[in-house]
């Protein structure tokens, strides 16, 4: 099987023999990747509280998804 970069195929050994590697800290789902996870945190934690749990603030919301 070929891939069209070294991303996708990091991905794809991630996916298929580690299972999901990236855990929430908040209520522990887990996802694939990073970006997967930022995005839960940003959807699910941060806008529906409007805000961060308290282990990803920092002065701005630019600089606390720095910290993910």
């Amino acid at each position: 099987k070929s891939f069209r970069s070294d991303c996708v195929l990091n991905s794809h050994i991630r996916k298929v023999h580690h299972g999901k590697p990236y855990a929430c800290l908040t209520c522990g789902e887990q996802f694939d990747t990073k970006a997967l996870l930022k995005e839960h945190i940003v959807t699910e934690h941060f806008k529906k509280q409007n805000r961060l749990p308290l282990r990803y603030r920092k002065s701005s919301p630019r600089e606390q998804m720095k910290t993910i």
